[in-house]
């Protein structure tokens, strides 16, 4: 009797084991790329409205650009549902559900 009470703990010890140290999955390729979209993007307005705060200070003062839009463009980005994807698989998309 003490060796099947021995035995069974040790199994539910391996078991609990084996699914607490199973490694998760990491991002995959289009999370790690939306990722990418969003820190290229970030970079790009934060230069951006730096050059527009210095130009303004230098006497600019009609200078109205949208950092953001100016960037998607640059980037070949756009922005669905809060992140930033790439046109050209936002084309492909379009194109073939046509």
């Amino acid at each position: 009797m003490h060796k099947l009470i021995m035995a069974v703990v040790v199994a539910i010890a391996a078991a609990a084991w084996f699914w607490f140290n199973q490694e998760e999955p990491g991002p995959t390729k289009d999370e790690l790329q939306l990722q990418e979209n969003a820190r290229l993007i970030k970079e790009c307005i934060r230069r951006e409205q730096t050059l527009n705060a210095g130009a303004r200070k230098a006497g600019g003062d009609n200078l109205a650009v949208d950092s953001e839009a100016l960037c998607a463009e640059k980037y070949k980005l756009y922005k669905s549902e809060g992140q930033w994807h790439q046109l050209d698989a936002y084309d492909n998309d379009v194109w073939a559900s046509q």
